[in-house]
């Protein structure tokens, strides 16, 4: 029974980021590449949302780093209340974020993306003291049955650092 419980703990502990409690890169990395070979097996399309979150490198330094973690924080759950059962939101590294959505055309995922700016542009960032303003920058990338999980990724690497120039908007993937 000890043992069980400890055996839970050690893989909530490898597969949690421990701030935002989401799944970590690792966790998502690997249901990336489970993904992969479903959509391969199925010959079915799934996107990716690589989310990079605005200016929050002037979040800590002008609110510090309690109000960064809170906002990590909430944006976390405003993402992960979004997504289906199917999909899955991951803490990447930082302050960014990548969603999986499988089944999921180019297209409704870049209605989603729109969806989730709208999200975060309505949600208060507020602690006791003070309040910031959000907002995203996300790479789309979609797959076929043919691209590796790094062919995929950089694709919405690509479309992320093109979105980042301008801020608050979308790219697709080309």
């Amino acid at each position: 029974m000890v043992s069980q419980r400890l055996q839970i703990d050690l893989t909530d502990l490898a597969n949690t980021d421990k701030l935002t409690r989401i799944p970590n890169r690792h966790a998502t990395q690997t249901f990336f590449e489970k993904e992969i070979s479903r959509s391969q097996r199925a010959k079915s399309e799934f996107s990716i949302l690589l989310i990079d979150l605005d200016n929050f490198k002037r979040v800590n330094d002008e609110h510090g780093h309690d109000m960064g973690d809170f906002v990590l924080v909430k944006a976390a759950q405003v993402f992960h209340s979004s997504i289906r059962k199917q999909d899955i939101v991951g803490r990447w590294g930082g302050e960014e974020f990548l969603i999986i959505l499988p089944d999921t055309t180019v297209e409704n995922a870049e209605k989603f993306a729109e969806r989730l700016c709208h999200e975060i542009s309505v949600t208060e960032f507020k602690d006791s003291n003070t309040s910031v303003e959000i907002t995203l920058s996300i790479g789309i990338a979609s797959s076929n049955s043919l691209e590796s999980m790094d062919v995929i990724f950089k694709k919405a690497d690509n479309a992320l650092y093109k979105a980042k120039v301008t801020r608050d908007t979308l790219v697709v993937a080309k």
